[in-house]
């Protein structure tokens, strides 16, 4: 049994043992400082009681049928001074997901194709058409020049000496239908604030494709046509984009200036809809961000083909969570093993009949629960399990997972008891900040 909670949150935590509907409210007090997010390391699931895959054995298509699995792990190379090696000068850091589609193997390929070019531009600073980063070679050569500049000034004691590179991916939509992928870029290399950027990529599962403009509609010219005169009526009704862009789009040439977001890696399908976005500057100020515009599905009948729209969710399982104690009569089908720490405990979340939309992100606390990074996705599960490698802390609890079903979206918190060490999923809704 793991040891106890501590104190403090074993008084202000007062939540069952069982299920994660049935946990009352908690208070949780803040954290000084938030933790790094943690690797993820895919893995061969251990042996266990239950029917665990062997490496390089397909796993069995019953509780995994039709469903995309991404596993996402980040990379992190940092720099030290060229003096005494001991100041940090550069944080580097990239996300690679690897998609696995159990039942079409060739379009994964496709997918993950693509997918290495976007990490080694980013790496590399090279542009191979489908992206661009600065490069790890040129952001240290920016690095040791800053820092060599200011240590020519004989006072760091206030210098800017850490300069920062980072790409981060996310999973926005992962059904049988579209698989996006959210690439955020931010740097900084100096100056009163960073830099960011995103770029989306949608891909349909069944062929590897990546979806564009070209592709998800009829006639190209007409959806063009109709997508502009979208966007020009949103910046005129939405409030939130008025007060976005005002001062920086010419009433006069409102389709002009707008026009020129429709094109690929500005825009993507989710759950609800197609998003357009701008970069930043390009219709607003840096306070405001990218813009965004948002165009339901309904809106988007006879335009975009129909085959791209969300199917009908009818899902009405859950999780619960498991000790590999627990695991033991064989009868749940595991999926996937991911190691969230390079040491820990195993534990399984289990699906208990189907849910969609399977995703598990990194957390921390500091105040309140912020995302760190997403780890893990899968499309869908059915009376199976993820095996998971993990530390759980004695504090705060530092991974989240989420699902939908037919009643919408859950989202839930890992940890433990502090009265006896079983898990428990605890519903994010059931967290109060404190402090």
């Amino acid at each position: 049994m793991k040891k106890y909670l501590s104190s403090i949150l074993a008084v202000l935590l007062c939540i069952s043992l069982c299920a994660c509907a049935s946990a009352p409210k908690i208070d949780l007090p803040p954290l000084p400082t938030a933790e790094p997010t943690p690797e993820p390391v895919a893995a061969t699931p251990e042996p266990t009681k239950a029917p665990v895959p062997e490496e390089g054995e397909n796993v069995p298509a019953e509780g995994l049928k039709g469903s995309v699995i991404v596993s996402n792990k980040r990379t992190e190379k940092n720099a030290y001074d060229p003096q005494s090696g001991e100041i940090l000068i550069l944080r580097f850091s990239y996300d690679t997901p690897t998609v696995i589609i159990e039942e079409n193997p060739e379009a994964a390929d496709k997918i993950n194709e693509f997918i290495g070019l976007q990490e080694e531009s980013f790496y590399t600073g090279e542009d191979y058409g489908d992206g661009y980063g600065t490069g790890y070679n040129n952001m240290l050569t920016l690095a040791e020049d800053n820092y060599n500049y200011y240590a020519a000034q004989e006072d760091m004691e206030y210098a800017p000496l850490e300069l920062s590179s980072a790409l981060s991916v996310s999973v926005l939509r992962n059904d049988a239908r579209v698989l996006t992928l959210a690439y955020n870029e931010s740097s900084y290399t100096g100056g009163a604030h960073g830099m960011y950027s995103e770029r989306t990529y949608c891909f349909d599962p069944a062929t590897g494709e990546q979806l564009t403009l070209a592709n998800i509609g009829g006639d190209r010219a007409e959806l063009r046509a109709f997508l502009n005169g979208k966007l020009a009526e949103i910046a005129q009704t939405d409030a939130d984009v008025r007060e976005q862009t005002e001062g920086f789009i010419d009433p006069d040439a409102l389709e002009t200036t707008l026009g020129a977001l429709l094109r690929d890696g500005s825009w993507y399908f989710d759950y609800d809809g197609m998003v357009i976005f701008s970069d930043l500057y390009e219709i607003s100020s840096y306070a405001a961000g990218m813009v965004s515009f948002r165009i339901p599905y309904a809106e988007l009948s006879g335009h975009v083909d129909s085959r791209f729209f969300p199917a009908e969710e009818k899902a009405s399982g859950s999780f619960r969570a498991l000790s590999a104690e627990e695991m033991t009569d064989g009868s749940t089908q595991i999926v996937d093993m991911l190691k969230v720490f390079g040491e820990g405990q195993t534990v399984y979340l289990e699906a208990v009949g189907e849910v969609r939309d399977v995703q598990i992100t990194s957390v921390a606390y500091s105040a309140y629960f912020y995302d760190l990074g997403q780890l893990w996705s899968c499309s869908s599960m059915k009376d199976s399990a993820l095996q998971l490698v993990t530390v759980i802390p004695d504090g705060m609890p530092n991974l989240k997972i989420s699902w939908r079903n037919a009643d919408g979206q859950k989202a839930c918190y890992l940890t433990q008891s502090g009265e006896n060490g079983s898990l428990i999923l605890m519903p994010v809704e059931d967290v109060k900040a404190v402090g």
